[in-house]
């Protein structure tokens, strides 16, 4: 038996509502597209996408209350199905969206045709991204990644090791044990770590470590 080809259920998130209606009417013009509802704000994106499992959402990114960006790393997790469109006005958040989860980034000085062939990629399993915008962001993407890796080698082996230990939650009094060192020496270890990479304290370094493999090896299994 051959199953009916099933509509894209679009979800629209933006706090101008003209501009919400103006998206919705587009899409609900273009075959195989069903807009299934719109929200003002990102936290009322999050509960819509809990509720309704839409399979794309067109997402603004600043938003009241909850911003795109901070609603998509949730509707990533509450709907991990929905593929989330981020709208903007700039390149500006480019990077931010993908970090967030984003698949897609469009301009909203989109062609109608064009914001409905994105929506239309997007559900395929495509990433959306104009050319001429990720050939601005690119070089900025790149140099990113420079710095995290210039970040990465400024360390010594001796803070890489205390860096891992920091990943697990450990005292300097453990640290010390461990590396057979006293704890002065690791309060200055620590002290170069956050000096080094920019980090407020060492919960915040905590964060860093495990985010970028920072872990002892009976942790990496």
């Amino acid at each position: 038996m051959i199953r009916p080809h099933r509509n894209i259920r679009v979800l629209i998130v933006d706090d101008y509502a003209v501009w919400r209606k103006g998206i919705s009417e587009i899409l609900r013009h273009a075959d195989g597209i069903h807009v299934i509802g719109e929200a003002e704000n990102g936290l009322e994106a999050i509960e819509k996408c809990i509720e309704f499992m839409p399979d794309v959402v067109l997402m603004d990114c600043n938003m009241p209350i909850s911003n795109g960006l901070d609603a998509t790393k949730i509707i990533k997790t509450e709907s991990p199905q929905t593929r989330v469109l981020i709208m903007s006005d700039g390149e500006e958040m480019l990077i931010e969206a993908i970090k967030s989860g984003a698949v897609g980034y469009v301009l909203k000085n989109l062609k109608p045709t064009e914001m409905v062939e994105s929506v239309r990629r997007v559900h395929a399993g495509e990433h959306v991204i104009p050319e001429k915008l990720a050939l601005q962001v690119i070089p900025k993407l790149f140099k990113s990644i420079e710095q995290a890796m210039t970040k990465r080698v400024e360390l010594t082996d001796r803070e890489h090791e205390v860096l891992c230990y920091l990943s697990t939650g450990a005292s300097n009094r453990d640290i010390a044990n461990a590396l057979l060192i006293s704890e002065n020496t690791v309060q200055n270890h620590v002290g170069r770590i956050l000096k080094k990479l920019s980090l407020g304290n060492r919960a915040k370094a905590a964060a860093y470590a495990v985010r970028e493999g920072f872990l002892l090896e009976t942790d990496r299994t």
